[in-house]
């Protein structure tokens, strides 16, 4: 895969589709899925670079109520190398 869209694509087809793929409910006819990239809420996938990401995860199912509103209608969790280094760092200091 060239992008981490395309990824996301072929493991869970018409993810980016919004509410007429998955007939999930939308607020303010917003269908887009909620985008998270270690722990933070981002637009797109753009500026990441496949190589540097850990694992993806992408919830569709009743899971998607721990994220509220926002992940009614999907939501993809990306995880980085950047952040596993953060996470060891912080550990290695406590």
């Amino acid at each position: 895969y060239r992008t981490l869209d395309e990824y996301i694509e072929a493991v869970c087809p018409h993810f980016f589709e919004g509410i007429a793929a998955r007939c999930m409910s939308t607020v303010n006819g917003n269908t887009n899925p909620l985008l998270m990239v270690d722990g933070f809420e981002v637009q797109n996938f753009d500026s990441i670079d496949l190589h540097d990401v850990i694992a993806v995860e992408i919830i569709t199912d009743s899971r998607v109520a721990g994220y509220g509103v926002r992940g009614a209608n999907g939501v993809a969790l990306v995880t980085t190398k950047a952040s596993q280094n953060a996470n060891k760092k912080y550990r290695d200091r406590h």
